[in-house]
């Protein structure tokens, strides 16, 4: 393969299942535009779709068949060919604490929405149902990322494969989107506020330059196209590991009311549980008997002395025995058939991780846009399975983290980067009490959370200093500092009425100088954090 800096035009193949036997059957071709690829469509009875550059080798069928196999949809090799890091003014929104934001070295298969159309896998349901890619952009480069996001915020588990280019070579990546083409992209997802936000914030950082402006807002009169709404793709129908053995950890401080009826529902699942680890952090003087909080379920009470969560957790996986661990908070209101569904979810073993849905005493049940199987985008430690593997890998929780927050998210960021696939499913769905005492907030974290911060007038829910630490573990100070932007910004608007919004804009803009130099002070403090992090504890690997 002669490595090429623009495909004059793209193959189109049809992936045809014969009876077991997967064969690339070529349509033709279309030109390498995005109104060249706008009018490819699924051809019917074809298990799938292939758009590929001519100069490429054509993938492997047996690679296909075994990613057909699997539970995902969409397959791509946009790393590999340049597509990481784009658009640019999505990055100004977009990063932090978002799983999917941080791109993973392009030589690991990983979820990933940076598609590129010159070597692309698609099942034809994704056209069907989502559509496929749009004319509407500049560049070809853009089209195929817009897909990319709408398919993985409707459902589809989109994965870059590296193996699908059959060179070692890696070619010359495409051109990259226009700013005007960002523009778009960022409207799409997440509306004109934020794209207007985008390309001034860009200009101030030199990124966006004066010559595109015109082009980027001639953007803001183009119509938005609706996002519509998809209930769900495939899932494949497999058996649950039979030799899958489920140990559930539980830390729990200050909140034994609600402790003792988890451990009730734990004794009442459909799939009992093969071991219940309870970390207790409570004060010598304060402890009960947690075991005998639910006779007859296999409790393992462990004692931990001062508090810390992730100090905690590290104990109890250590000492856990269990090939898949469900993470729980304390103040979790279970279902029945919570393991059964999580056992569900892991069924197809590409899939590492099982994030399940938290139906809020705060903010309330999940969103429409949450109510779908989709890739997984946190690592929710009040209701997600893991394999024991994945633990293997990744090392333990931050004990950076013990007293704040996002320890989930940083043990969630590493499992992303090593390329491990996490699902997020709403069947199993957990109710969590937001208990006002215990918890984060024994150490006076996560007393304000943004959904009740934005409910009044004069609160504000900033970026603390382990979200700083988080920020920069993963991403650069650059982005560090316009995520602390976008925090004080956010800060401006709130929820109901028109008038308590107008007070909140007009209150929190007197607040700006207090909230700006609160940034600076986490900014200091993160900076520390990363200075003087310690090393991850890890969880042996079995023989």
């Amino acid at each position: 393969m002669s490595p090429a800096s623009r495909a004059a035009s793209l193959l189109v193949l049809d992936v045809v299942d014969r009876s077991g036997r997967i064969d690339l059957v070529p349509r033709g071709s279309v030109a390498a535009t995005p109104g060249g690829v706008a009018g490819v469509a699924a051809a019917p009875g074809a298990e799938g779709l292939v758009l590929w550059d001519e100069a490429f080798e054509l993938p492997d069928p047996a690679l296909i068949a075994r990613l057909l196999a699997g539970p995902c949809h969409v397959w791509h090799a946009g790393l590999s060919l340049g597509q990481g890091g784009r658009p640019d003014v999505w990055n100004t929104i977009c990063h932090g604490r978002a799983m999917l934001s941080r791109d993973v070295d392009p030589g690991i298969e990983s979820t990933s929405w940076k598609v590129s159309a010159r070597a692309l896998v698609l099942r034809n349901e994704v056209v069907e149902r989502i559509g496929g890619l749009s004319g509407r952009f500049d560049t070809l480069s853009a089209a195929a990322l817009e897909a990319g996001l709408r398919w993985t915020d409707h459902g589809a588990l989109v994965r870059h494969v590296p193996a699908l280019l059959r060179d070692a070579t890696p070619p010359d990546p495409e051109p990259p989107p226009t700013v005007a083409d960002g523009v778009r992209i960022v409207r799409a997802r997440l509306g004109t506020r934020w794209g207007l936000w985008a390309v001034l914030r860009g200009l101030q950082r030199g990124t966006v330059p004066v010559a595109a402006i015109p082009a980027a807002w001639r953007t803001f009169r183009e119509p938005v196209p609706a996002r519509g709404e998809v209930s769900g793709l495939s899932v494949p129908d497999r058996a649950v590991e039979p030799d899958a053995t489920v140990t559930v950890l539980v830390p729990t401080v200050g909140r034994y009311p609600y402790l003792e009826p988890l451990l009730g529902q734990l004794s009442e699942q459909t799939r009992p549980p093969d071991e219940v680890v309870v970390v207790d952090q409570n004060p010598p003087g304060d402890r009960r008997d947690v075991a005998a909080m639910a006779p007859g379920l296999p409790v393992r009470v462990l004692l931990l002395s001062p508090p810390g969560q992730c100090s905690a957790r590290n104990l109890g996986l250590q000492t856990s025995t269990g090939s898949h661990i469900l993470f729980l908070d304390d103040d979790d209101e279970i279902p029945s058939d919570l393991i059964e569904r999580h056992l569900e979810v892991l069924a197809c073993r590409e899939v590492a991780v099982s994030c399940g849905a938290v139906d809020d005493a705060e903010t309330g049940p999940p969103p429409p846009s949450l109510r779908h199987r989709q890739a997984g985008t946190t690592f929710p430690t009040n209701n997600a399975m893991v394999r024991r593997s994945v633990l293997e890998q990744t090392g333990l929780f931050d004990p950076t983290y013990d007293r704040g927050a996002r320890a989930d998210h940083d043990l969630g960021m590493r499992s992303h980067l090593l390329g491990n696939l996490h699902v997020y499913d709403p069947g199993p769905q957990v109710f969590h009490h937001h208990a006002p005492m215990g918890g984060l907030r024994t150490h006076g974290a996560r007393v304000r959370t943004r959904g009740n911060s934005r409910s009044t007038v004069k609160e504000r829910h900033l970026r603390t200093p382990t979200d700083i630490y988080l920020g920069l573990r993963y991403h650069t100070e650059d982005q560090v500092r316009e995520d602390l932007a976008l925090s004080a910004f956010a800060t401006l608007s709130g929820g109901g009425t028109r008038a308590r919004r107008l007070a909140r804009a007009l209150v929190q803009t007197l607040l700006l100088p207090s909230t700006l130099a609160h940034n600076r002070s986490v900014l200091r403090q993160g900076r520390q954090m990363l200075r003087s992090r310690p090393e991850l504890p890890t969880l042996p690997h079995r023989s």
